[in-house]
């Protein structure tokens, strides 16, 4: 991956790095990642966590930011969902949990799957990956199915 020529900031994504640990390597340069601290800071064709090649942003919420992306490591589209540096700061333990409950669930119809996740060790960096559905946003569908208030009635 080239080098940005931005000037956002740059970290290494590691794993707390213990030599007698088999997984707990340091990161090469290539599996940099950005650090997120507003929408749309991945730009496409960036590659996050040495794995998610970023295709857009699809949107955020209070907790997370949500990109398109394509797996490289199984050849797969996905939701990567990158938790706000305030939410991490506020909730440390919350992306864990999050996909605790989801891995408990297991596959059900209305529930997107989890792939992924991952906590730098000291909860800074916090990403989810989830299976992409499309169609649209849970609140585009909501707004869509509730009957229109008195006043879009109105033509005059």
């Amino acid at each position: 991956m080239p080098v940005a020529t931005n000037i956002r900031t740059r970290v290494r994504w590691s794993r707390c790095h213990d030599p007698l640990t088999p997984n707990s390597y340091p990161l090469t340069m290539e599996e940099s990642r950005v650090v997120v601290t507003g929408a749309g800071d991945l730009q496409p064709g960036e590659v996050f966590a040495g794995r998610y090649k970023v295709e857009k942003f699809l949107g955020e919420g209070t907790r997370k930011q949500t990109y398109l992306a394509h797996d490289t490591k199984v050849d797969r589209v996905v939701a990567l969902s990158l938790v706000k540096p305030a939410s991490a700061n506020d909730d440390p333990e919350g992306t864990e949990r999050e996909a605790k409950v989801l891995g408990r669930v297991g596959v059900h119809d209305n529930i997107v799957s989890l792939f992924d996740y991952d906590v730098d060790c000291d909860s800074s960096i916090q990403y989810i990956v989830f299976e992409y559905l499309e169609g649209g946003t849970l609140a585009g569908h909501v707004l869509a199915a509730s009957p229109m208030r008195s006043e879009e009635h109105t033509s005059e």
